[in-house]
């Protein structure tokens, strides 16, 4: 499995620092979206060198491109959510303007424009216009997408965007770097949208076997938002009622999960922050045999006597004390810390 969210083993930190320009940056995936479309006038004929600006309305980062000789246009490497407007511009034809547009992961948002004729006198002028690259394919093989909203409202038991991966038969992990350990790469709040792919035939992404996996985090926007998440489960009587059911041993269950994000501006339309730490305490009853009150459990396969035996002989002659023969619980915390800051240079 190859991962576009890169992030620390747990007890780890991860930052994350991106800087917006005009050309995507290479990388093994795409986290980023599009929007495209085609230019015409009332007639349906395609018009050429057209002026395309795209602005996101929450961050106010602005690109902006030109129509090719077919009247489409292309405008890659935009944050994915929105909303975004696009303005078109031609000298001749009256201003074009749509609201409310949004930008999906790795899928290129469509949106024609049909401009209407406005005669204009202006004086003669010599422009130098450059010109976009060539299209790329968005959509190749099965994909399943997970929208911003739906990270939100699907639940999940241990606050791991991993756990809605569950249902294409990962591995006991979960793909992830310390999932055995009940270790994630990140914090859910930081997730903002992400998609699994089998098999694309995109040649923009490589490097993997299986499945892709590629996701987005959190962005800062021009007005401050946030939030705090605290979850608890335990085997232990709160205010009268069993948070697990019934105990099947004597050992203890308890898990702590609590947390934090906020995002803002630093300049307004420049300089974003985004912070998502999440922290966890978590114990649990470690598997094998043990004695309880003189019963064993789990079919030990030495008697509890001889277990004594040695662990006096052990402690009375090297001062080593060898443990219990009692049920052991398991301590495991776990810290994940999520920064991210976006600087539109130009």
């Amino acid at each position: 499995m190859h991962w576009i969210v890169r992030a620390s083993r747990a007890l780890a930190a991860a930052a994350a620092f991106s800087v917006l320009v005009a050309d995507v940056v290479g990388a093994q995936g795409v986290t980023t979206g599009a929007i495209t479309g085609r230019v015409t006038d009332r007639q349906g004929q395609p018009l050429v060198d057209v002026d395309v600006e795209v602005v996101n309305r929450s961050t106010g980062y602005a690109s902006s491109t030109r129509t090719r000789a077919t009247g489409l246009f292309l405008v890659q490497g935009l944050e994915v959510g929105g909303p975004y407007s696009v303005r078109v511009r031609a000298i001749g034809y009256e201003r074009w303007t749509r609201d409310d547009l949004y930008v999906r992961l790795s899928q290129a948002t469509h949106v024609d424009a049909q401009l209407s004729a406005q005669p204009v006198e202006l004086a003669p002028i010599t422009l130098t216009v450059g010109r976009t690259a060539d299209f790329t394919p968005t959509r190749q093989g099965v994909a399943v997408q997970i929208s911003d909203t739906l990270v939100r409202r699907v639940p999940t038991l241990s606050r791991d965007f991993t756990d809605l991966l569950k249902l294409f038969s990962l591995n006991a992990t979960g793909g992830v770097p310390g999932g055995g350990a009940n270790g994630k790469v990140i914090s859910l709040d930081a997730v903002k949208e992400f998609r699994v792919m089998f098999t694309p035939s995109d040649v923009r992404q490589g490097n993997f076997t299986g499945m892709l996996v590629n996701a987005v985090t959190r962005n800062g926007t021009n007005e401050f938002h946030g939030g705090a998440t605290f979850t608890y489960r335990s085997n232990e009587d709160v205010a009268g009622f069993d948070l697990v059911g019934q105990d099947l041993r004597a050992s203890k269950f308890d898990v702590k999960q609590y947390g934090f994000y906020v995002g803002g501006p630093i300049i307004r339309d420049r300089l974003h922050f985004f912070v998502a730490p999440e922290f966890q305490h978590r114990t649990q009853p470690a598997t094998g045999p043990y004695y309880l009150n003189g019963q064993g459990f789990n079919s030990p396969a030495v008697e509890l006597d001889s277990l004594t035996r040695i662990a006096t002989f052990m402690k009375t002659n090297y001062a080593f004390d060898v443990g219990s023969t009692g049920p052991v619980d398991i301590d495991n915390p776990l810290t994940n810390l999520f920064g991210r800051v976006d600087f539109q240079i130009s």
